[in-house]
């Protein structure tokens, strides 16, 4: 199966853990000028929103920082990015 929309996030606003914050700006860029989108914590909940609804098993996200934003992780069992998950079986 053929990714048709692969984006980066990263969010300076939003914590990392043990990546550095740089090291998290650095890939981003990379991936960034290969020519994918970065979406901020904010931008990303409405992008996944849109391929929950459109055909989540053609996306994918690249977390270049390795804690997920509040924005798509809510404490139910039905997060954004749950769903996300189960629509792209």
């Amino acid at each position: 199966m053929k990714m048709s929309e692969t984006i980066v996030y990263y969010d300076e606003n939003y914590p990392s853990s043990w990546i550095w914050d740089e090291s998290a700006k650095i890939l981003s860029g990379y991936y960034k000028n290969k020519g994918m989108d970065r979406k901020g914590a904010e931008e990303l909940e409405g992008w996944i929103e849109e391929k929950i609804e459109e055909d989540a098993s053609s996306s994918a996200v690249i977390f270049a920082q390795d804690i997920v934003p509040d924005t798509i992780l809510r404490t139910t069992q039905r997060s954004r990015l749950r769903k996300h998950l189960e629509e792209g079986k």
